[in-house]
């Protein structure tokens, strides 16, 4: 697999926030977000070749939660697969993030952490970029995730109050459930994410969706 990095440390989004964590960071990814913040797994793919089998010797076993993310790792589904069942073997909660715009059932995680991209993600002045992203954004794989069996959480990345109707028409166009959907301020600093997280907050007690933090910006930003 084309790993980026692996480290340890604490989930910063969704439901397992604060959790501490092995991170194993794919390398290479279908889309180009504007708001990107691993360009190097992304706009400019970097990473090294490595098999799964030194994938799970360079991870320690007694983390209880490990997070697989990008990148888009599911660019890689053949290895992905050997390495969940690996690492679910051994008793670890593992836990794939995802863009949601590749499926495979054989994959089969405890936790599909979905995180369909919305308008406010096109990368607008970057030509070719933005065909890539437009090309590959599709979210009618939606159902299939929900659909899987397998525990999941959709996270939507908010910038201002109009990303909001567009969230609501996927929730409506693909059966999403209220309870699996969070709402996450996008944002790299503490003053931005003070600032969204205000409007989003009221928000989800609105419409009775899930709010979802950024730890890691405010732990090491």
């Amino acid at each position: 697999m084309q790993i980026s990095e692996i480290f340890e440390s604490v989930q910063g989004e969704g439901k397992y926030s604060g959790t501490p964590s092995v991170f194993i960071r794919t390398s290479g990814c279908n889309l180009r977000c504007i708001w990107c913040d691993t360009k190097h797994t992304s706009w400019a793919p970097e990473g090294t070749a490595t098999p799964v089998e030194d994938i799970i010797d360079a991870t320690d076993s007694t983390v209880p939660h490990v997070v697989i993310t990008g990148g888009e790792p599911l660019i890689q589904c053949t290895e992905l697969k050997r390495l969940v069942s690996a690492l679910r073997d051994r008793g670890q909660v593992v836990t794939i993030e995802t863009a949601g715009t590749i499926y495979d059932d054989e994959v089969t995680p405890d936790l599909w952490s979905v995180s369909p991209k919305l308008g406010n993600s096109l990368p607008i002045g970057h030509d070719r970029e933005l065909r890539i992203h437009e090309r590959n954004n599709t979210q009618s794989l939606l159902p299939k995730f929900v659909e899987s069996g397998r525990e999941i959480q959709i996270k939507f990345v908010m910038e201002d109050e109009t990303d909001l109707d567009e969230v609501l028409t996927l929730m409506a166009e693909y059966d999403l459930p209220k309870s699996a959907v969070y709402l996450m301020p996008q944002g790299i600093d503490l003053s931005t994410l003070h600032d969204r997280s205000a409007w989003l907050g009221e928000v989800c007690t609105q419409h009775r969706l899930n709010f979802s933090p950024r730890l890691q910006v405010g732990l090491w930003a």
